[in-house]
């Protein structure tokens, strides 16, 4: 389980203390207590909702003290690490469900010494491998696109009166990542 179990404890503080006080009532310590608890407790009670729940909440925190600092004028952080905190969130929330997943099955499996158990183990442990192995080329991808449509952005000086062309690069972005996501391949079941 180890990082992704415990991913709120390190991407609380990064993503609080990044927004804007003033969009947490200037109560950033409270907000990331409650974010890393309750992220804690569902790797504890292995609670699949209550760690999107927390991921939720750290995704609306993320997006809210964006839009706050825009709002007030504030000087904001730089939009790359915007995007790769974005990222990392996501990348977290899917790796902990496939964590939460495994868990559970595992479980059904200890104490089982027959052939049928350890190929059962051996499978779930190359699917768990290889589910976390495309969920980070698939994230790495996601940032490195978003990343390169940032700089192309910036290069070509789109501004928001430029609604057209701004349009285009995102629907260019959610197009690669679509095929991105259509193509990706789950592991490749044993014929009997």
């Amino acid at each position: 389980m180890g990082i992704v179990g415990l991913h709120h404890l390190f991407l609380a503080p990064l993503i609080v203390f990044n927004a804007p006080a003033q969009a947490l009532v200037e109560q950033p310590i409270l907000a990331t207590g409650a974010v890393s608890a309750a992220g804690i407790l569902a790797l504890v009670v292995r609670e699949p909702k209550l760690s999107r729940a927390a991921s939720l909440s750290l995704l609306a925190i993320l997006l809210w003290g964006k839009m706050v600092g825009s709002y007030l004028g504030l000087p904001s952080p730089d939009t790359a690490f915007l995007l790769f905190q974005f990222v990392v969130l996501l990348f977290f929330m899917e790796a902990s469900d496939t964590v939460l997943m495994f868990d559970g099955n595992s479980r059904l499996l200890r104490g089982k010494e027959d052939e049928t158990s350890a190929k059962s183990w051996n499978m779930m442990r190359r699917w768990f491998r290889s589910q976390l192995f495309a969920q980070a080329k698939f994230m790495v991808a996601a940032f490195a696109l978003s990343l390169g449509l940032l700089v192309l952005g910036s290069l070509t000086s789109v501004s928001i009166n430029q609604i057209l062309v701004a349009g285009l690069l995102a629907l260019f972005s959610v197009l690669a990542l679509l095929f991105l996501m259509s193509y990706r391949r789950e592991p490749e079941q044993a014929q009997p």
